[in-house]
Order: C-alpha cells, then sequence, then structure tokens
C-alpha cells in the first residue's frame, strides 16, 4: 500500500495549526473552558497528529503527560487530554 503525501502539511494548514493552537493556549491561560465537547481518538491516529511514534505516545502517557481509555482492546485519549497534555509538557 503506497500512500502519498497527504496536502495537509501545505503552509496553509501549519499556519491554521499555529493559529489554532495559540488561540487554545490563550483561553487555557485566561481559564475560559472550551473543552466542554470533546471526542475519544484512537491512540494511533493521536500519534500521527503529533507526528511522534506509538511508542513515543506510549512513553508520554505512562509519564502521566496524557491519559488513556481502554475500550475493549483499544486506547483511547481525550481530545482535550491532548490538547492540555501538549500545552502542559510538550510545548516549552
Amino acid at each position: 500500500m503506497n500512500q502519498s503525501l497527504d496536502p495537509i502539511y501545505s503552509v496553509q494548514w501549519f499556519n491554521n495549526l499555529i493559529e489554532k493552537i495559540n488561540e487554545l493556549e490563550n483561553n487555557w491561560k485566561n481559564h475560559i473552558p472550551t473543552f466542554n465537547k470533546s471526542i475519544f481518538i484512537e491512540e494511533y491516529k493521536v500519534a500521527q497528529m503529533l507526528q511522534i511514534s506509538v511508542v513515543t505516545l506510549k512513553r508520554y502517557c505512562n509519564k502521566k503527560y496524557f491519559k488513556v481509555y481502554r475500550i475493549g482492546k483499544r486506547n483511547f485519549l481525550l481530545q482535550h487530554d491532548i490538547i492540555r497534555g501538549v500545552l502542559l509538557h510538550l510545548a516549552k
């Protein structure tokens, strides 16, 4: 199975991502609750989203950067937990 690069990695996509992260960080710093509609995301999709390996994500979870929810045989993370973990532990 040959996968080509997704167009999501364009400069515009990256700038939009930075803008959204800055907005979330400002809201978080100002204690404005914005995470009222969180969703579960599978572990491997979180790793892809953060552009890290699943092993690295598991290491971060073991360090309590992210909370993991086990449903059946799969691991999930809540979207707001991912954002909080990135802001608290990875964005320095």
